[in-house]
């Protein structure tokens, strides 16, 4: 998944996450960690991701 961040997306956080913010870099690459079915070893679409790696 891409995703293009907003312009000033940095006045949206605390002051301590704004001053590790690079605010030239607008994307993000992230990548869902899907739950598989035991018996299928695929994708179970019925349970929630483990999580989100962000690149």
């Amino acid at each position: 998944m891409w995703v293009e961040l907003p312009v000033g997306r940095s006045s949206l956080y605390d002051p301590e996450i704004t001053r590790i913010i690079e605010p030239t870099q607008r994307w993000v690459l992230a990548s869902p960690v899907l739950r598989l079915n035991i018996e299928t070893n695929r994708h179970d679409a019925e349970r929630l991701p483990h999580g989100v790696i962000v690149f």
